[in-house]
Formats: structure tokens, C-alpha cells, sequence
């Protein structure tokens, strides 16, 4: 499976229906998340974070995604390629769907996986015709 920065994000930060991504996380035997997405979470992280430097937070932040046995896939010029290709067909402005930015890194690698996406509060990628995780 494909995880979106948001379902580690929800982890992270415990919101509410966290407890069904952790479960969705160890029933895969395969978990990936584009190395793109990966600095997401450490963004959204060290936004959220006032206490501590922003240093600290994004470590955390890359090391709590190996905890949680997610292997991190580089964003290559195919990823790039794919990326592209899906943003100008729907991404925000096209008229479809509005996949943002983030969300082409993420359909990018189910796209090159053939798996299906992990994510938490939306149907964006159900939308855009890709698989998703219940």
C-alpha cells in the first residue's frame, strides 16, 4: 500500500480515526511512502510544533515513518514524470478532481506500484480513479 503524508499525520497527531490507518499499516505487508511525502510530514509536523526546534521535529517526524515499518521510495524523473502528467489532468485548476501537489507525489508511486493509497479524511484519489484504502 501507498501512505499519504495525512495518514501519518493523523498518527502522529492522534485525531480522531487514527486507530483504523494503524490498523490498515499492520495488515499490509507492503507499506511505501514517496520520499516527497515523507518531507510533508515533517512540514506539517514542525508547523504543528512550537516547543521544539524544527530540527528535532522533522528527525522525529522521518524516523516515526521507519517505526512504523513504511519504506521510504525516492521521487525519481519517472515519479516526476507520472506526477506531472496526473497534475495536468487533475490537478487544482483542471476542472476535475483538484488533486493538489502532494497528492500527484502520492498517485505517482500507487501509479508505478499498481497499489492501492492510504489516506486519512479523503476521497480525492477515489475520485481521481485510483484505489484507496477503505
Amino acid at each position: 500500500m501507498i501512505v499519504d503524508s495525512s495518514a501519518v499525520c493523523a498518527i502522529l497527531l492522534q485525531e480522531p480515526g487514527s486507530e483504523r490507518i494503524v490498523e490498515a499499516l499492520v495488515g499490509s505487508p507492503v507499506r511505501r511512502i514517496s520520499s516527497a511525502s515523507g518531507v510533508d510530514v515533517a512540514v506539517v509536523m514542525m508547523a504543528r510544533s512550537k516547543r521544539r526546534s524544527r530540527a528535532e521535529v522533522a528527525a522525529d517526524a522521518h524516523a516515526s515513518i521507519e517505526r512504523l515499518g513504511i519504506v521510504v521510495e525516492p521521487f525519481d524523473a519517472r515519479s516526476a514524470a507520472l506526477a506531472t502528467a496526473l497534475y495536468a489532468r487533475q490537478g487544482r485548476g483542471s476542472g476535475r478532481t483538484g488533486l493538489n501537489l502532494g497528492d500527484a507525489f502520492v498517485a505517482a508511486l500507487a501509479m508505478e506500484h499498481d497499489e492501492p493509497i492510504l489516506a486519512h479524511g479523503t476521497d480525492e484519489f477515489t475520485r481521481a480513479g485510483l484505489a484507496q484504502v477503505p
